[in-house]
């Protein structure tokens, strides 16, 4: 399922009433390549916590980011 993009602004006001979580992965190439940015390696996490909840954006990208990608989504989900 697609969800539609949730501006930061907006994070707070998430009701989830049946305490669930939120999460977002982000390859910030753009912010983070080598060329644009100078740097060969590079990482950013971003975690909001709520009332009724939590929302977690992480955000990653480096020369190996396909590396980081399985990395994390091997911890979260296996």
């Amino acid at each position: 399922m697609v969800l539609p993009e949730i501006p930061l602004s907006e994070i707070s006001s998430i009701n989830l009433k049946m305490s669930g979580s939120l999460f977002s992965f982000t390859c910030l190439l753009s912010s983070f390549d080598n060329e644009t940015s100078g740097f060969s390696n590079c990482f950013s996490e971003s975690i909001i916590f709520l009332n009724t909840g939590f929302a977690a954006s992480v955000g990653f990208s480096s020369e190996t980011f396909y590396q980081y990608n399985n990395l994390f989504l091997n911890i979260l989900f296996d």
